[in-house]
């Protein structure tokens, strides 16, 4: 995997996440703008990372085994559904993208912030929480996604029930000014993803707006590295 520095900044692309620090398995020190970082990844895995300069910058890479089979392939294509929604005020487009819940799994969730033109918004600061059969399965408070993306895994699920999904936009700027942030603050879209239609219900939640999204389900496969 190459990484390219298009920024301004120097970066580093370094293995661990901000809360724990590096974990010691990758790091590309200092590198200019310009300038770009390599990484073999030899065996299947998650390996997550960071910038130590700018630690809301963040990432993760993931690896697959070049072992499964093309039936194996379209049987994950089935498993993952997709929803979209907009903030109340039409200026952010929330995506997300599910594996199917299942009794024992960790449930993935992916989730992409893009304006209405389709472009991917930076620095969007939101709250994600998901619930099963009344218990939490995933609290993730004050995450920030510089490219406008993240992915959440929640806790192994009790049960094939529906998971019910919240999203709430805080706002739009770097996390240490949270004075200037932009855009929606407190928009809050309600997913539920049913197992049994394989298909994501989405409700745009706001104050005097109550917006039922049409939704759509979709295949993708997971590209090998």
């Amino acid at each position: 995997v190459t990484w390219t520095n298009d920024d301004t900044a120097a970066h580093t692309v370094t293995s661990g996440n901000p809360t724990d620090g590096p974990d010691g398995t990758f790091d590309s020190s200092l590198f200019g703008p310009g300038k770009t970082f390599s990484q073999p990844f030899k065996e299947a895995g998650t390996f997550p990372y960071f910038c130590m300069v700018h630690p809301w910058m963040k990432g993760v890479v993931t690896v697959q085994a070049e072992t499964m089979e093309e039936e194996e392939e379209e049987t994950q294509e089935e498993e993952e559904t997709y929803a979209n929604a907009m903030s109340s005020d039409g200026s952010v487009n929330v995506e997300i993208e599910s594996s199917i819940p299942a009794a024992g799994e960790e449930m993935s969730i992916h989730v992409t912030f893009t304006d209405a033109d389709g472009n991917q918004i930076q620095h969007v600061n939101y709250d994600i929480n998901a619930m099963q059969d009344g218990t939490q399965v995933l609290s993730g408070e004050g995450a920030h996604e510089h490219e406008g993306e993240g992915m959440h895994t929640t806790d192994a699920l009790s049960s094939d029930s529906p998971v019910d999904i919240e999203v709430t936009i805080l706002g739009i700027g770097l996390p240490d000014d949270e004075a200037n942030w932009t855009g929606p603050q407190g928009d809050a879209v309600s997913l539920q993803v049913v197992p049994e239609f394989g298909t994501i219900a989405a409700i745009v939640l706001a104050i005097s707006i109550v917006s039922i999204i049409a939704v759509t389900a979709k295949s993708r496969v997971i590209p090998k590295l």
